[in-house]
């Protein structure tokens, strides 16, 4: 091969494998036109009182104050994420890293519902149609749909 054609193949590569590069990093998520105002009313809400229904809420003043506490700064993450544009990938991981936050063995069955309830309730706000077992296997220790 001449030496021309030789560096002309070495860039037209470079090129190439620069746009493959490109094209398979993964895209930010189109979420919610209002996700972060959904989120910043999320935070102002006591989501670990009494809904009425079913859940009956933390009845420890101090326990239900932590747990409101460690929310609030989860919904914090998430609207940091909303703002720099994350992706699907970056939520999912997010999700995992501030669930794990909430010590699963130390709270009532009902109040760990709730806490995944809570959490599905961000990612409404967002758009994240998925947790891909994150919350079941926080929740179960596995994933019962697979």
């Amino acid at each position: 091969m001449k030496p021309a054609l030789h560096q002309f193949f070495v860039i037209a590569m470079f090129f190439v494998l620069s746009n493959c590069e490109a094209a398979m990093q993964e895209s930010p998520m189109k979420v919610k036109n209002d996700a972060i105002h959904q989120l910043q009313t999320l935070a102002k809400k006591d989501n670990f009182a009494p809904n009425g229904a079913l859940y009956t809420g933390v009845r420890d003043p101090s326990l239900r104050a932590n747990l409101n506490s460690r929310f609030g700064l989860s919904i914090t993450q998430f609207i940091t994420a909303v703002k720099r544009k994350a992706t699907k990938s970056e939520y999912l991981a997010l999700l995992a890293s501030e669930i794990r936050k909430f010590k699963r063995a130390e709270l009532e069955t009902e109040d760990a519902e709730q806490v995944g309830t809570n959490f599905e309730h961000i990612m409404d706000c967002i758009g994240l149609d998925s947790s891909e077992g994150i919350l079941n296997n926080w929740m179960y220790g596995f994933d019962p749909t697979k």
